[in-house]
């Protein structure tokens, strides 16, 4: 599942000076969602869990046994719940988990290595404070890198915006990129 390993983060603030940190050691390991999602129900189902691909969850609540879940018109109990359905999920939303968090947004894109000037392979770019209430990125992954712009919500109509300049500054035609798409972010 990985794709990319990182053994260095370059990062700056508002376009400053850079700072470089990493000696060598993994620091994080890059992999795509999907990829990560479809590992994780494969160990899953090693381990005993039974996948129900496709049932859609309509309810969840929580029962002094446990966890009682709706899904694909069938009532499952359960002792415990792995809600890894993000931040639009229905677990958090029904469980009234993470009513508290701030929402944010995102765009990313991929581009060919081949489009991008060298350096960034083994090397995670952090670009502070270039979105307000955010940052951008440039993270390897196996045959590409992935950029992209996260912010406070109210940045959303400005986001393609961000993600040009990101793209230009790291020698990227933002035209180059592709399958780009938003994201939102608790």
């Amino acid at each position: 599942v990985v794709e990319d390993t990182v053994t260095s983060v370059r990062m700056r603030l508002r376009n400053g000076p850079w700072v470089e940190r990493g000696e060598g050691q993994p620091l994080v390991l890059m992999t795509q969602r999907l990829r990560l999602d479809a590992f994780l129900a494969e160990q899953a189902v090693a381990a005993g869990a039974e996948l129900r691909d496709g049932a859609k969850v309509t309810a969840v609540e929580e029962t002094p046994a446990g966890i009682e879940v709706t899904a694909g018109g069938e009532r499952v109990r359960a002792e415990a719940l792995v809600g890894a359905d993000g931040v639009n999920g229905v677990c958090a939303r029904t469980l009234g988990l993470g009513a508290n968090q701030a929402v944010g947004v995102a765009l990313e894109g991929n581009v060919p290595w081949e489009k991008l000037d060298g350096g960034y392979r083994g090397c995670a770019v952090l670009e502070l404070g270039l979105v307000p209430g955010g940052y951008g990125w440039v993270f390897p992954k196996g045959d590409h890198a992935n950029l992209g712009v996260g912010g406070w919500m109210e940045e959303g109509p400005r986001l393609r915006d961000h993600l040009e300049r990101l793209a230009r500054a790291h020698g990227v035609d933002p035209s180059e990129l592709t399958e780009v798409r938003g994201h939102r972010l608790p």
